[in-house]
Formats: C-alpha cells, sequence, structure tokens
C-alpha cells in the first residue's frame, strides 16, 4: 500500500489558524460535467475513521458496506490508515 500523504492534525490547526473563526469551511468535489465544475460541499461532519488503498481507483477509499449498512473486513493484503475525514452530510 503506498504511503497516505495528507496534511496532519497539527498542519491543518496552523493553517486554520490564519483564518476568521467564523468562516464558513467547505469541500471542493468535482462535478465531472462537461464543464469540469468543481462543487463546493459544505462540511457539515468530522470523525476518525479507517481507509485503506483501492488499486482500483488508484487512491484511499473508505471501506465497502453490505446492504445493511455494515462495513465490510479489509482484504488481507489493505493495511487500514486512521484518518480525520471531514464530510457533507450524515453518517459520512
Amino acid at each position: 500500500m503506498p504511503e497516505l500523504r495528507t496534511l496532519t492534525v497539527r498542519e491543518l490547526k496552523e493553517h486554520l489558524g490564519r483564518f476568521d473563526d467564523d468562516l464558513p469551511v467547505c469541500l471542493a468535489v468535482p462535478a465531472r460535467d462537461y464543464w469540469g465544475t468543481t462543487l463546493a460541499h459544505p462540511a457539515q461532519v468530522m470523525s476518525q475513521r479507517q481507509v485503506g488503498y483501492s488499486e482500483y481507483h488508484g487512491c484511499f477509499t473508505l471501506p465497502l458496506r453490505d446492504r445493511h449498512g455494515e462495513a465490510l473486513p479489509w482484504d488481507e493484503e489493505d493495511q487500514p490508515a486512521s484518518v480525520l475525514m471531514l464530510g457533507v452530510g450524515e453518517g459520512d
């Protein structure tokens, strides 16, 4: 699994210190439309989650879920990493 290269909570705190405390937070999400629009989704939830690397997608992903919404176990070769996840809705 490739190394997970991202901001750390410490670095995020340092960056956030430069902004007004009441500034809204959004997440940039590609719309994947004809015009190449990037959407600004309001960040509404924050939680510690496990992510694993997907060879198919070429990036890190949340675990797959069964039809009941339960997280499926990771493959034996996967070594999930714990991350701070920002989400755009309940249960992200």
